[in-house]
């Protein structure tokens, strides 16, 4: 009976994933299913997605059709932990200040540690077999001008902001790169304005 109460459950969850996502485009879905797997510590799956359907619409409507690979197994893994190697790999940056947000990102969601330095992504960088940084200092300088990491709270540690999270989260494609970035342009823009209102005001 525990049993058919849990498969009821799951049957009841997968009707209301799908309704939420059967309105998204492609790369919104996949969008919300690596951020869920992240926040869940289930890895960042990668979302190949066919034609969308209500799940209420009838057998006959195309459904979500989702494969999801990940490096580590939702249930009964021993070893839930990504290879830091293929991560980079299959996020593939292309400058210094995308593979350091890309190691903060393996740091933060794969290895449980939201705060770091400097010595923490170089030390990730040499696990994660890439060629050295030319000045890991300056990348995440960069990375932080562009808002891409965020002070902590302790002097000397950086973490990762919400715009780098999602732009990690849209490597390697390149587009959906670029929509973050208009996006977080657009978030600035608009906080600016609503700034200078307020100041005008007072």
């Amino acid at each position: 009976m525990a049993g058919s109460d849990q498969y009821q459950k799951e049957i009841e969850a997968l009707g209301v994933v799908l309704g939420a996502l059967a309105d998204l485009e492609g790369q919104g879905q996949q969008f919300v299913l690596q951020t869920v797997a992240n926040r869940l510590g289930l890895g960042a799956p990668q979302v190949q997605t066919a034609a969308v359907g209500h799940p209420d619409e009838g057998a006959d409507t195309p459904a979500l059709q989702t494969t999801l690979t990940s490096h580590t197994v939702i249930s009964g893994s021993a070893d839930p932990e990504p290879d830091p190697k293929h991560f980079v790999d299959e996020k593939r940056p292309t400058t210094d200040v995308e593979r350091v947000i890309c190691l903060a990102f393996f740091l933060s969601h794969h290895r449980g540690q939201r705060h770091f330095k400097t010595a923490d992504v170089s030390k990730l960088n040499t696990d994660a077999a890439q060629p050295d940084l030319s000045n890991t200092s300056q990348s995440m300088k960069q990375a932080t001008d562009k808002g891409l990491l965020a002070n902590a709270k302790k002097k000397g540690e950086k973490q990762l902001s919400t715009f780098g999270e999602k732009y990690v989260n849209a490597l390697p494609d390149r587009a959906a790169v670029k929509e973050v970035e208009d996006s977080e342009s657009k978030r600035r823009r608009r906080k600016s304005s609503t700034k200078k209102t307020a100041q005008k005001r007072g």
